[in-house]
């Protein structure tokens, strides 16, 4: 699938299924009541499409695991290797916005998010790294994530002003986050992963990245595609 939304449902159930929460390999999860949960806050959501398919899936997976992957794999393909291998999987997917299209939908401006410190285990910034200001966005993920938390990213790649992101992600890396991968083999988009330091990295004041200069000019180009 080229629609990005797509890679990261599939890579949230896909890993989710086929490793236990927290393990290597697995998702990470943030522990409430006792339960591991894998928490995930879909920053500026669009139509919130991430939260409705991961719910749907897991409204199959509760009845019956086993039958919930086969008809997903089906429906979306990929994950040759996902065997249910977790039995006791839990999402929570909290989809922010400003424009409320639904009810799966917070609005909230997404350099501030109802959402306590640390309470996330992944935060998602599909195609909405939008503002001037987006480095304060990254800035909110890494106040609501968890230590080993991991933030994702895909962007379209006629916005990036330079294709090896080397600035864009050494200014990220310069909020506490440390670089796992990076996928650019898509011809329309890149894609970021990265994760939140254990050990409290030095957290750089946003204005000391930015030095005097907007996003826009030494990372992303302004925006001029539609919303998804």
């Amino acid at each position: 699938q080229e629609n990005p939304v797509y890679t990261f449902t599939l890579e949230l159930v896909y890993r989710g299924v086929n490793k236990m929460v927290s393990s290597p390999g697995g998702l990470p999860g943030v522990v409430v009541n006792g339960h591991r949960k894998v928490v995930v806050s879909d920053m500026g959501c669009g139509e919130a499409n991430l939260a409705v398919q991961i719910d749907n899936f897991m409204e199959e997976y509760k009845k019956d695991g086993k039958q919930a992957l086969k008809k997903f794999k089906k429906k979306y393909g990929g994950g040759k290797d996902a065997a249910l291998k977790n039995k006791k999987l839990d999402f929570e997917v909290h989809s922010f916005d400003l424009k409320k299209i639904n009810d799966k939908i917070t609005v909230a401006d997404i350099k501030n998010v109802p959402m306590a410190d640390e309470s996330c285990s992944v935060v998602i910034f599909c195609l909405s790294l939008m503002g001037t200001n987006f480095l304060d966005f990254i800035k909110e993920a890494s106040r609501i994530l968890m230590k080993g938390g991991e933030l994702w990213i895909t962007e379209i790649k006629s916005r990036l002003s330079d294709p090896k992101c080397v600035d864009f992600i050494k200014a990220i890396e310069g909020l506490g986050f440390k670089l796992r991968n990076f996928a650019d083999a898509n011809k329309m988009f890149t894609k970021l992963e990265l994760f939140k330091q254990i050990k409290s990295a030095k957290v750089s004041n946003v204005g000391e990245i930015r030095n005097g200069q907007t996003e826009g000019k030494w990372l992303l180009k302004p925006c001029i595609y539609k919303r998804r």
